[in-house]
């Protein structure tokens, strides 16, 4: 059976607070309540924090998978401890599957097995299943695909890889909790936002006395990383403008396809750079680039078709593309195709804008965030469509 969004949002609430073992929903996340020596926020802020929907006493996720017991145990265990009002909510919502696939999900734990998390029927189950085996197994690559950014989820990243530099790759108010886990330590939560300090600390709970000790020192997360351009017209009396901003601190995604590395320098989002150009107020830049492989050695592309397409949209004036007349060449540091690698370089490319055409200068510093090797779909797009 196939639920729809709002079920599966709705369910993730509700259930979570039976049994704290899955994850929850951006849009709805609960919050811890403030403890009385914390400030004071005031009452819209207040008004727009959930009630918490997580229990208080949390088993560790250590101790739920090493229990012995065979799937009918499971759901004999579930269905003794469960409310009825709970239960009857699960009706309602008509998951009647629910009890089975949750102790599916823990076999699935227990069997370290992504094929069982992917054979549950709800999205957001599947999901949170395969975070939680990345956890466990210390595989990144066992990580669910984000929902926004280009790559699998930052945060189940940086846990799989027991790095928490890697968690500057999250969107900023997962950052926190992504840290605190790693760190195991709750009272990092209260620097969460208000919506997510009750799951900061629940997870914490949770889930940071099944990781291992042992900790990757790689520093992310002082990459001082920049997407800096110079604009110059030529032959024009237009002034030269600066487009100084910083869009690639959550670091990019690298296709490694047959024909060689893609990535693109771009918004950490998934949209396209002609739907960020109409929500943006100031020039937007996209880089997309086709190398070989990543080398030890710095390297030089020319500006074509198929190994470097530069898009630059400037609002109420126009947008320009390197596939249309464009020239000029990029320049790669030395780098290595590994996550939390640094990579940085210049470009020199020249581009028109009717009536007028121009010279980009620019330079970028960012880290892989991620390395996807399976996307069929990804490499056979054009150049410039790989997110």
């Amino acid at each position: 059976m196939r639920i729809g969004l709002s079920t599966r949002l709705g369910l993730a609430i509700l259930l979570a607070g039976v049994l704290a073992c899955d994850a929850h929903p951006h849009p709805t996340r609960p919050s811890r309540p403030q403890p009385p020596q914390a400030p004071e926020h005031d009452e819209s802020e207040r008004a727009h924090v959930p009630t918490s929907a997580w229990p208080t006493d949390l088993e560790s996720l250590k101790d739920d998978v090493e229990r012995e017991e065979t799937d009918q145990q499971c759901r004999e265990r579930i269905r003794n401890h469960m409310p009825s009002a709970v239960a009857e909510g699960i009706a309602d919502f008509g998951y009647d599957s629910f009890v089975d696939e949750l102790c599916m999900s823990m076999r699935a734990l227990r069997d370290r097995s992504a094929e069982t998390c992917d054979a549950l029927t709800v999205s957001t189950a599947q999901r949170g299943c395969r975070l939680r085996l990345a956890l466990l197994t210390g595989v990144p690559d066992v990580c669910p695909n984000d929902p926004v950014a280009p790559g699998r989820d930052p945060v189940c990243l940086a846990w799989a890889m027991r790095d928490r530099g890697m968690c500057i790759g999250a969107d900023p108010r997962d950052a926190v909790r992504c840290r605190a886990v790693l760190d195991n330590r709750a009272a990092l939560c209260d620097d969460a936002p208000p919506t997510e300090r009750n799951r900061c600390h629940a997870e914490v709970a949770r889930y940071a006395s099944a990781l291992p000790p042992a900790r990757s020192q790689s520093n992310v997360d002082r990459i001082h990383t920049e997407m800096h351009v110079d604009l110059t017209w030529l032959e024009s009396t237009s002034p030269p403008r600066v487009l100084d901003r910083n869009v690639l601190d959550r670091g990019i995604a690298l296709h490694v396809c047959p024909d060689g590395t893609r990535f693109t320098l771009h918004e950490p989002v998934r949209v396209d750079i002609h739907t960020a150009s109409a929500l943006s107020t100031s020039p937007v830049v996209s880089l997309s680039l086709l190398v070989p492989e990543l080398e030890s050695e710095p390297m030089n592309v020319v500006v074509d078709t198929n190994s470097a397409v530069f898009h630059l949209a400037i609002p109420r004036e126009g947008d320009a593309s390197s596939l249309i007349d464009g020239r000029g060449s990029v320049h790669l540091d030395a780098t290595r195709a590994e996550r939390g690698a640094p990579i940085s370089g210049n470009f020199d490319i020249e581009v028109s804008l009717s009536p007028a055409r121009i010279r980009a200068r620019g330079r970028f510093r960012t880290f892989v965030r991620d390395i996807i090797t399976r996307d069929d779909e990804a490499c056979s797009m054009q150049l410039d469509a790989v997110p």
